[in-house]
């Protein structure tokens, strides 16, 4: 992972902080950088990684339970804007004793830098302008979107047993019915591209029928946006506008998308709450970024 901090930066376990922790910025505000860690025995780290792919399927060590979602993505534009994007992926939990994972004292700004094992990276959190920047680390916390296996095999290797972790299954929830329909969609839309070939009969969502003949590519040959097909005459179709599943159903396929979270061996926790003991300000100036942050590795 090309994410590193220098070594001199003092690392710090979660279990020696337990709360409010403050350091000096680098530029030197004199309110101080603050990050505040919910107390707690472990923490659950939560990486994705793209859906439909070896990444997705392998049988890590120590997951905690995997999940379909969709994922999505902030994009920083060079005139000072933003735009959003979303992709179908892959949710891996895993679980870390306090003592095994590690503040690095750097600001993060809403992406605070921690280290397990030899491996750093940043959790995505709530952070805002309180007193200095702060930012709040609870018990479960999302990381980046991983481009392949060796994130979270990294992780797994540091992880705890499921069978340790004092953490409720009803809390993993199943995709909502939009986000279930795009799921499904991306599913079947894998299965068949590769799958085209001259007089395959296409379907589209607006129920018409073409009869397949080729793939025509962008400009920079990157990805293939647009089928060529016929239907008494030449048409370009989008690829987002074919329906996927009545076609994949048309040629007899009988595959389905796993909708479902697959959780490993849990035991509910404790009746009393792992709530933090300083919950975020609901200020104005707290930013809740729910971005995702891809790998660059």
């Amino acid at each position: 992972m090309k994410y590193q901090y220098d070594p001199s930066i003092p690392r710090i376990p979660f279990s020696a902080i337990r709360g409010r922790h403050s350091f000096q910025p680098r530029d030197n505000d004199p309110r101080g950088y603050h990050v505040v860690i919910a107390p707690s025995d472990h923490y659950i780290v939560i990486v994705g990684v793209p859906a439909f792919t070896p990444a997705a399927a392998l049988p890590y060590s120590n997951l905690l339970f995997r999940r379909p979602v969709v994922h999505e993505f902030k994009h920083y534009l060079p005139g000072g804007g933003k735009k959003w994007t979303s992709r179908c992926g892959v949710d891996l939990a895993f679980a870390f004793h306090a003592r095994d994972i590690k503040l690095i004292e750097a600001e993060g700004m809403s992406y605070v830098p921690v280290q397990i094992g030899d491996t750093q990276f940043p959790l995505n959190v709530t952070g805002g302008t309180a007193n200095g920047w702060t930012d709040w680390v609870g018990v479960t916390n999302h990381t980046w979107v991983a481009r392949s296996s060796a994130f979270p095999r990294a992780l797994a290797a540091h992880a705890m047993p499921p069978s340790q972790v004092p953490f409720d299954p009803s809390t993993i929830k199943p995709l909502d019915e939009y986000a279930s329909g795009t799921f499904t969609a991306a599913f079947y839309k894998h299965l068949m591209l590769p799958l085209l070939r001259p007089g395959t009969t296409v379907f589209t969502l607006d129920g018409s029928d073409y009869t397949y003949e080729s793939r025509m590519e962008t400009r920079r040959g990157k990805a293939s946006r647009f089928l060529i097909c016929r239907s008494n005459s030449r048409w370009k179709i989008a690829i987002n506008e074919v329906d996927w599943e009545r076609t994949a159903k048309q040629l007899g396929r009988t595959e389905e998308p796993e909708l479902t979270p697959w959780i490993n061996g849990m035991v509910r926790p404790p009746r009393a709450a792992q709530a933090s003991q300083e919950s975020p300000p609901q200020g104005r100036d707290t930013v809740a970024t729910g971005a995702r942050i891809t790998a660059t590795a």
